[in-house]
C-alpha cells in the first residue's frame, strides 16, 4: 500500500472510530448511570467518578485533538524541510499516530460510559503502539534513498 493510501485509510478510520464511540453514547444516553468513571489508574482501574456530562467533554476533547493532529498532516511540504518521498512517509506515520490515539480515545470513552475498568493490557499496548510509530517516523523523516551508482565507461 502505497503512504497516500496509508495516510488517506488511517485519517478515515480514526475518525470513524471516534465517531462511532461519540454515537454510542449519544444513543446510550438515557440508560448511563449519572455517575460515570472519569478517571484511571495506571493499573486500569476506576480511581475517579463525575457526571455523565464529562462524557461529552472527552468527546469534545478527542475530536479537537484529533483535528489539530490532522491539521498538521496538510502543512506544506517546504515547512517540513524534507523531500517528498520522506514527507509522505512522515505523513502516513502522523496518521497511524492519529489513529491509534483515536482508538485508545475511544476504548476509553466508552469504558468510562459503561463504568468498566481498562483492560490490564490497554497502557501497555497503547504505549508501545505510540512509541514504535513514532520512532518509525523519526526514523522515516532521516532516512534517504541510496542514489544509484555511477556507471564506469
Amino acid at each position: 500500500m502505497k503512504n497516500k493510501s496509508i495516510h488517506k485509510a488511517a485519517t478515515w478510520l480514526g475518525m470513524l472510530i471516534l465517531l462511532a464511540a461519540g454515537v454510542y453514547v449519544l444513543v446510550r444516553w438515557q440508560s448511563l448511570p449519572d455517575q460515570v468513571a472519569t478517571h484511571y489508574s495506571a493499573a486500569g482501574q476506576i480511581d475517579g467518578w463525575g457526571k455523565k456530562s464529562t462524557l461529552l467533554t472527552l468527546i469534545v476533547i478527542s475530536f479537537v485533538l484529533y483535528g489539530l493532529m490532522s491539521a498538521a498532516s496538510v502543512i506544506p511540504i517546504s515547512a517540513w524541510n524534507m523531500n517528498t518521498g520522506n514527507t509522505e512517509r512522515s505523513r502516513a506515520f502522523l496518521s497511524i499516530f492519529r489513529l491509534i490515539i483515536a482508538a485508545g480515545f475511544a476504548y476509553i470513552i466508552v469504558c468510562s460510559a459503561l463504568c468498566l475498568p481498562l483492560s490490564g493490557w490497554f497502557l501497555p499496548v497503547f504505549v508501545l503502539g505510540l512509541m514504535v510509530t513514532f520512532a518509525g517516523a523519526l526514523a522515516s523523516a532521516h532516512w534517504r534513498p541510496r542514489r544509484p551508482a555511477k556507471r564506469k565507461k
